[in-house]
């Protein structure tokens, strides 16, 4: 298992590189920003680590990327946006673009705000209707990357996003349904060449809602056993309550960490990562902040 640390266009991220001196990074990648990118590329490939990039865009009419939405303009842009990540990474010998499905309506997207918020808009499509025309996407972008030497992989995503709440806070009270693909939809996916799975912990918990938490940890356990070959990337993620079909980007620092209000906790994640340990993967942490301190956590875990 190769372990690493997400950065971006942060004053921080160079030194975080240094300090961890981890085997690979992965970047948020903002395509509508390419040229900002550059020095920061050029510092990963002073220090010798591996990158692969997190993909995140939108398209002319500040709609957020959406390879299962069948809207001719938003779709046929979309699917441009993630070739034009693929480039990017074969120019810079990155591993893989690694980015989240899509979802049954569109939504606006504003990045420029310090808390970025998503708005949906537009039609509801039905799952099946979704379904065709993500695995159409997904088929057309793996045989690029595939002729670039770029793994495509796709990210279990939260059933709700959280929004932000009247004090201009992200809220996991306050949450919104997109329709985000479900897991049993990304599967269908995972048969086509040059396609992985990633795994991210808290994501694929909170693909679904309100369960207890006995049944939330064994479904993530099933999905992780199920899909374990295809995994080529994991997030190492947990959740608090509420278990209500959000995501929580927690320290693994947190003293929660090491409670049974976290799922997985500290002793169930080091028996979930041990599924991973002989296989061909990158492993990461998403903490809000230190993340020097959450990759040494991690390489204790798996220690």
């Amino acid at each position: 298992m190769k372990l690493g640390i997400k950065v971006g266009l942060k004053n921080n991220s160079y030194q975080d590189l240094i300090s961890a001196a981890p085997d690979f990074c992965e970047v948020w990648f903002h395509v509508n920003k390419i040229a900002d990118y550059n020095n920061l590329f050029s510092q990963i490939k002073q220090l010798k680590i591996g990158a692969g990039l997190h993909f995140w865009g939108n398209t002319s009419n500040n709609t957020l990327v959406n390879l299962a939405y069948p809207n001719k303009q938003n779709l046929s842009e979309s699917i441009e946006l993630v070739k034009q990540t693929i480039n990017v990474a074969s120019k810079h010998n990155c591993l893989y673009v690694n980015m989240h499905p899509g979802s049954s309506v569109l939504s606006n997207v504003n990045f420029e705000r310090d808390v970025i918020d998503f708005k949906p808009f537009g039609k509801q499509i039905s799952l099946q209707l979704l379904q065709e025309t993500f695995y159409n996407s997904v088929h057309k972008l793996a045989n690029y990357a595939d002729n670039l030497g770029i793994k495509l992989i796709i990210e279990s995503v939260p059933k709700y996003s959280y929004s932000v709440n009247s004090l201009g806070q992200l809220d996991r009270n306050v949450y919104v349904d997109f329709g985000d693909l479900p897991i049993d939809i990304i599967k269908t996916v995972l048969n086509i060449d040059n396609v992985y799975f990633a795994n991210d912990f808290g994501h694929t918990l909170a693909n679904q809602e309100n369960l207890a938490r006995s049944q939330l940890l064994e479904n993530l356990w099933s999905v992780s056993k199920k899909l374990l070959t295809k995994t080529k990337l994991l997030h190492v993620s947990y959740i608090i309550p509420p278990y209500n079909g959000t995501d929580y980007h927690g320290s693994l620092l947190f003293d929660e960490f090491t409670s049974d209000l976290a799922i997985p906790n500290k002793s169930e994640m080091i028996k979930l990562l041990s599924l991973y340990k002989k296989n061909d993967i990158y492993a990461l942490v998403e903490p809000v902040s230190d993340h020097v301190g959450n990759f040494q956590m991690l390489k204790s875990l798996l220690s």
